[in-house]
């Protein structure tokens, strides 16, 4: 497994001069790349293993094209040739207008806003809520009213507490609307208190006071191979770089990459409001796939650990899962569930009560866990958090333990095959359960190389 932090100026990564700092979307697939390719000709005995791509939040741009460029490199014989076999992508950015468009529903889903509020926005600002027209006194009017509701809400989880900084500072926002007005960053958290709150008022942002600790001591860095003199202080989000977003939607590079028959899994912590899970859901919808195994809980210890779909093409699987009570992004709330999503056993073709349904059916070939295996993972620009997985990436079960016909009398009932269908439908109602997701890897710089597995994680933060 290898950490990447990505793009440069993120993490313990650093340019030689202060031109290598002005990047942008292109530029950093560009780089990463460049990266792959050259540490698989240093490290030669990793080629066999195959590659999954992965990452969360704003990687959601960026990871879909580093498959494609890996993709297109294999085509043009480039030299290493990479196994590149999918990609995992969770709480994803992919069209920055779409996703964020889609809070308004969301908050009304959750129960931040009410119906009436709801059907007055909808009709008053005609589905859309980023690029309002000024003029339209009454779509301004509920937008206003729709900031007073959600604004004191933590867009990252909506059920957690929100932290408030004793110098809190305006959030740059895509659109005037949007609903978070405070940065949670460690730093000032660190600059804001002189000791560790009391358990009553614990916010999330709290836990990273322990990584800018740990990843500034000088024995961790040393550790880590930190190269002495390279960075002045490791901070969790760099806003200092000079980043160009010049990749507006993701949503090409998915269909583009549909025909190359890879294995894919997109996955939501159902209580995030930054990037919506609806939002996710309706692009994957757009994708006009077969649909294998319409939606359906999955389990973990005997519990509905979240919902989920597959989606097919030929060779191209595609699955989507949410996780039930996570938040932006996943692992970092339910470590349990989200490990169990990709590293359960999947030799029952059945339903069991105990084992987790793990939904990724015959996407994933049997038994893959007990072979070499390369992922690389990158997750948002600019920031970087803890990694609290195990060293591990057992990636997607093969059998789809889907939840059971359950009878009146509690006996479970065999699941019945559906016909295959496209996935047309609009307005497709989902039943909502709690899942905030849990962010899997909060970036830091660090490398683990097992005998048998090779993840490559980058991560980038915003």
């Amino acid at each position: 497994m290898i950490f990447l932090d990505a793009p440069v100026g993120s993490g313990f990564s650093y340019a030689k001069n202060w031109e290598g700092y002005n990047i942008s979307d292109t530029s950093s697939v560009a780089e990463i790349y460049e990266f792959l390719r050259k540490w698989l000709l240093v490290h030669p005995k990793f080629l066999s293993n195959t590659l999954y791509v992965m990452g969360d939040s704003y990687s959601g741009i960026t990871v879909p094209m580093v498959v494609q460029e890996i993709s297109d490199g294999n085509e043009a014989s480039w030299e290493p040739r990479m196994n590149i076999k999918g990609y995992v992508l969770g709480n994803p950015l992919t069209s920055a207008h779409a996703d964020f468009n889609a809070r308004i529903p969301f908050a009304h889903l959750k129960t931040l806003i009410s119906d009436e509020l709801y059907e007055s926005t909808k009709k008053d600002c005609n589905g859309e809520y980023i690029a309002v027209d000024p003029s339209n006194a009454a779509c301004v009017d509920d937008l206003k009213v729709y900031t007073e509701c959600t604004e004191q809400i933590r867009s990252s989880h909506v059920l957690e507490p929100t932290c408030q900084l004793l110098s809190p500072k305006p959030r740059p926002r895509v659109s005037k609307w949007d609903p978070d007005t405070l940065i949670e960053d460690s730093v000032d958290l660190l600059r804001s208190i002189t000791h560790l709150p009391e358990p009553g008022r614990w916010c999330r942002a709290y836990n990273y006071l322990y990584s800018y600790i740990w990843a500034n001591d000088k024995t961790v860095q040393k550790a880590l191979h930190i190269r002495e003199g390279s960075i002045n202080e490791w901070v969790r989000c760099n806003e200092s770089l000079v980043y160009t977003y010049d990749i507006k939607s993701s949503l090409s590079y998915h269909q583009n990459l549909i025909q190359k028959g890879y294995e894919v899994l997109i996955y939501s912590g159902d209580h995030d409001m930054v990037i919506p899970y609806i939002a996710t859901h309706a692009w994957i919808e757009s994708l006009n796939l077969t649909i294998a195994h319409d939606w359906r809980p999955w389990f973990v210890d005997g519990q509905v650990a979240g919902f989920t779909m597959q989606y097919t093409s030929k060779k191209y699987c595609l699955t989507f899962a949410t996780v039930k009570g996570a938040g932006h992004t996943a692992p970092e709330y339910k470590p349990k569930e989200s490990l169990a999503m990709i590293d359960r056993p999947h030799e029952a073709e059945e339903w069991q009560p105990e084992p987790i349904s793990t939904c990724f059916g015959s996407c994933f070939g049997r038994n893959w866990l007990y072979q070499p295996v390369s992922v690389a993972v990158l997750t948002e620009i600019g920031c970087i958090s803890m990694f609290r997985w195990p060293y591990r990436f057992p990636f997607l079960p093969e059998s789809a333990r889907f939840g059971p016909n359950q009878h009146e009398s509690g006996q479970v009932g065999a699941n019945k095959k559906k016909k295959k269908k496209k996935s047309q439908r609009v307005g497709h109602h989902i039943r909502l359960h709690e899942t905030p997701m849990r962010r899997p890897w909060n970036c830091v710089g660090a490398c683990f190389l097992g005998s048998n597995h090779c993840i490559i994680a980058g991560f980038s933060i915003i």
